[in-house]
């Protein structure tokens, strides 16, 4: 499978960039793609309190040392990837746009998956 043979280091460098890629579609893309129905400014209003959780997430995935949070923020992110599904659903270009952004998540949480799995043992209880 894809990412065993890789180094903790090399899962967490995959984790940033494909994390940091969602980000950059949810504050480019999507705006725009909402602004053919709501103002541009409004767009840009619901897309700023779309990624401010992502971005004090930022602060966990970034150094992804720390598994319990990396766990939460998985958690959150299937939060958004149940917001993408049900969006890409409603068909036509909405398909195209959320798919991507679908792709997206899911490759973020691939990353997560292997780096989660890759962490020192979690503190034991």
């Amino acid at each position: 499978m894809i990412g065993t043979n890789l180094s903790l280091a090399q899962q967490q460098t995959g984790l940033r960039y494909s994390y940091v890629a969602w980000i950059v579609w949810l504050i480019l893309v999507v705006p725009l793609w909402q602004s053919q129905w709501i103002g541009l400014a409004d767009a840009w209003v619901l897309a700023a309190m779309w990624v401010a959780p992502l971005l004090v997430m930022l602060a966990w995935v970034w150094p992804a040392k720390n598994g319990n949070m990396l766990m939460l923020v998985g958690m959150i992110v299937l939060v958004y990837f149940g917001f993408a599904v049900l969006q890409a659903l409603r068909g036509g270009w909405a398909a195209l746009v959320y798919g991507v952004e679908v792709l997206l998540i899911t490759h973020t949480l691939f990353w997560l998956m292997w780096v989660v799995e890759r962490m020192p043992k979690l503190q034991q209880q």
